[in-house]
């Protein structure tokens, strides 16, 4: 499933180019309201604030596949996570009852509070489901994102980021990379070095990804090496400025 969203976004971005767009969400606080969740409880974002040091609002919908897809690996992070962050899954359709999402829940097997919110939109303006909003201590959105995250280590980067020193109230630069040949298919193992005031090197995944997350900063990209039966431009660049946009690196196969 991964591999194919990946796929299919290389080829969506490449056709179309990559728009990253801030939300103008981000640097604002998060609107108070509150839902009912599945063990018959109400709860709300600055609730959970009291005892936590970042809070992940999830809206989805039960008939969402990529939310479907996305929740294990949430799940992960958060069993990782769990003393210092909250995961919140709200419903916003309007046909998903607290009985639905009971099921949904235990079917797969997750752990953090999930409700119904149907109000939701008069909070959050949605364009589709998933819709994650990333809020830290002081109440404040520093992330939202539009659609499933493509791997668990971009929303593990993120946690990390946000539960590290390094934060300090600053929106963090998030950074992906898809390597790829010609057809679109990943290509793990590949080499990449990101430079700024200083450079570091990454290396592609079993998705083809390199994704991190950190402070905002543009980087320069330059292909360092890459695995056995592959090719590379040795003076190929690109620019990664940390917006969230994506970019393709396409190697060729020798």
């Amino acid at each position: 499933m991964k591999k194919l969203l990946i796929v299919l976004l290389c080829f969506a971005l490449m056709a179309a180019g990559a728009v990253a767009e801030v939300n103008p969400l981000v640097g604002q606080a998060l609107p108070e309201f509150s839902f009912g969740t599945t063990d018959g409880g109400t709860v709300s974002v600055s609730e959970l604030l009291q005892a936590k040091d970042v809070v992940v609002l999830n809206i989805f919908a039960s008939w969402c596949p990529p939310c479907r897809a996305e929740f294990p690996e949430m799940e992960r992070v958060y069993q990782d996570h769990a003393d210092r962050m909250e995961i919140v899954a709200v419903s916003g359709n309007p046909d998903d009852t607290l009985e639905m999402i009971a099921d949904y829940k235990a079917e797969l097997g997750l752990s953090f509070p999930m409700g119904l919110g149907t109000d939701i939109a008069d909070y959050v303006q949605l364009e589709g489901y998933p819709t994650t909003l990333i809020v830290d201590k002081r109440g404040i959105i520093g992330y939202f994102q539009l659609g499933a995250f493509a791997t668990e280590a971009q929303f593990r980067g993120l946690i990390d980021y946000y539960l590290s020193e390094r934060y300090d109230g600053t929106a963090p630069g998030v950074f992906n990379v898809y390597v790829c040949d010609k057809d679109g298919e990943p290509v793990p193992g590949a080499v990449v070095q990101f430079c700024d005031t200083a450079c570091r090197l990454y290396t592609s995944d079993a998705d083809g990804v390199i994704s991190f997350t950190g402070k905002p900063a543009r980087y320069s990209l330059h292909i360092q090496s890459v695995p056995e039966g592959y090719g590379y431009d040795a003076a190929y660049e690109a620019v990664c400025d940390g917006s969230g946009e994506w970019v393709i690196i396409e190697v060729t196969k020798e």
